[in-house]
């Protein structure tokens, strides 16, 4: 399934993908991976079902979510048109930027404290919850941000499914402003808090880049020896062959077969060769 592209400028878009609950409904609607009723959702979101089938309409509106009709006397079901969202704006456009403005809300404080409201404390957190911490202000030049770039495609990758380098010594004065802030967060959180969708607000000048994944690393979801067999298997590499060559049993081969054709949605080398290529 492919990333959906949407215009900025479309009616509805900025005011639908503004919503948090909008989002995570969304969200849990794709995990879900089947056609599904307005009232299971409800039960899922512990929301009404009233409430959901008006968010369901809106995101029908904007194209993110289609309804299937169901046999006689059954309600329709529900499925997401894509893995992730990419909403294209038009860079220095007075009236995008405009629109983006009205979308902050997305990303502001009141999310963050929402975020950090939940998050374990020192004392909650056990052995296996992991916390991460990340503060970097750099000055970039066109290729480092372009690195950047693609290190964070990479990121949203990971997230869909589950350093910053410069300074060339004599190049800047030490007391040179930063021209750039990043920062990243990872924390364990306490129940109640819904996944937000792959949602990427992104110019439009590497929208479609971003849509058709060429940024991204087709396998970003796998594992290292997972992308290994899969890059061969698509390569036209026999199951014996490639247990061979990696000194590993033929089960092994076909159960990592298994999970890479799970986690990548395919059915047949033909289709996983497709997607090694970088193709949806």
């Amino acid at each position: 399934m492919s990333t959906v592209v949407l215009d900025i400028r479309t009616s509805g878009v900025p005011e639908c993908l503004a919503s948090i609950s909008r989002l995570t409904l969304w969200e849990c609607l794709r995990r879900f991976g089947r056609p599904t009723e307005a009232r299971e959702l409800a039960t899922a979101m512990g929301r009404p079902t009233t409430e959901i089938q008006a968010d369901l309409d809106a995101l029908r509106n904007i194209g993110v979510v289609e309804r299937r009709p169901a046999g006689r006397g059954r309600p329709s079901q529900w499925i997401v048109t894509g893995d992730g969202i990419v909403v294209k704006y038009r860079v220095n456009d007075p009236q995008d930027e405009s629109r983006l403005e009205r979308m902050g809300r997305l990303f502001d404080e009141r999310r963050r404290k929402e975020i950090r409201a939940a998050a374990k404390t020192d004392r909650d957190r056990g052995p296996t919850d992991f916390m991460y911490q990340s503060l970097h202000a750099a000055r970039f030049d066109a290729d480092d941000i372009r690195e950047l770039f693609d290190l964070l495609q990479k990121v949203e990758s990971f997230f869909h499914r589950v350093n910053l380098k410069h300074g060339k010594a004599g190049e800047a004065a030490a007391t040179e402003d930063c021209n750039y802030h990043a920062s990243f967060d990872v924390a364990a959180l306490r129940p109640g808090v819904r996944a937000l969708p792959s949602l990427q607000i992104v110019g439009d000048h590497v929208a479609d880049d971003v849509a058709s994944g060429g940024l991204v690393d087709p396998l970003a979801n796998l594992t290292a020896r997972e992308a290994e067999i899969a890059r061969l298997m698509a390569a036209g590499r026999s199951r014996p062959r490639i247990a061979e060559d990696l000194k590993i049993t033929e089960n092994t081969v076909r159960e990592f077969g298994r999970r890479i054709y799970r986690k990548l949605g395919v059915k047949s080398r033909v289709e996983l060769a497709t997607r090694v290529r970088g193709g949806s």
